[in-house]
């Protein structure tokens, strides 16, 4: 069995070394054009650290808290049920749940001197003010004073 497992590697092996190099050999011998392979990227991605306005993602966030949220602000969030609390400590809880999907909310607690933006990668997708199609784009962001990603 351990013999026929190898056999089988050795074969696939052989076959992508002949692939490889016939490839090699058109490039060289035959002037085909080399088509490039497209690497498939997925939408950008918001990790700590990063400043919220040096991301593509900048013109898709709302500031939610502190102040008064904007027309834009309530309007992309119009699917959204928003709650606000003050904790014990002074940071303010935020609670952000989908109408159409309450189970799925998101909580974010902002320390004072921080932020929370929500972005919105797709606002096509919100169907009407209480259904969104797609929630896994919708999401907030809390920042620090100087918009760093917390």
């Amino acid at each position: 069995m351990v013999h026929m497992v190898k056999n089988i590697a050795i074969v696939i092996l052989i076959i992508i070394v002949i692939l490889q190099g016939y490839r090699i050999y058109q490039i060289r011998y035959q002037k085909s054009p080399v088509i490039p392979l497209k690497l498939t990227t997925g939408p950008p991605v918001l990790t700590k650290g990063m400043k919220l306005s040096d991301s593509p993602l900048a013109e898709s966030a709302y500031k939610v808290y502190p102040g008064t949220m904007s027309a834009e602000t309530k309007k992309v969030l119009s699917n959204f049920n928003v709650i606000m609390q003050k904790s014990v400590n002074g940071a303010e809880i935020i609670l952000l749940t989908p109408k159409n999907s309450p189970e799925t909310g998101q909580v974010y607690i902002v320390k004072s001197g921080n932020s929370l933006y929500f972005i919105e990668q797709n606002p096509v997708d919100d169907k009407s003010a209480s259904a969104d199609a797609n929630l896994r784009d919708d999401y907030g962001v809390i920042v620090d004073n100087n918009g760093v990603v917390q």
